[in-house]
């Protein structure tokens, strides 16, 4: 089904860059299984800013963790 609108659209970021906020990504973080203290390992396919990297690196402070994003 498709709801027509008179509503403007905001123009789209032109690299589809969103940053989420801090408090959001730790917040989300510390809903990981709380046993999973002993991660190694984190890839971050599409970090950004390394809002999520940051958060995961509280979390998790001896992981690897690396992050990738595309730039166009």
């Amino acid at each position: 089904m498709i709801i027509t609108t008179e509503k403007v659209m905001r123009p789209r970021d032109t690299f589809d860059h969103y940053p989420t906020p801090d408090p959001v990504a730790g917040s989300m973080c510390s809903y990981v299984n709380p046993d999973s203290r002993g991660v190694e390992y984190i890839l971050d396919p599409g970090a950004g800013t390394g809002v999520f990297g940051r958060a995961a690196r509280a979390r998790w402070p001896g992981a690897v963790i690396v992050g990738t994003d595309i730039r166009a």
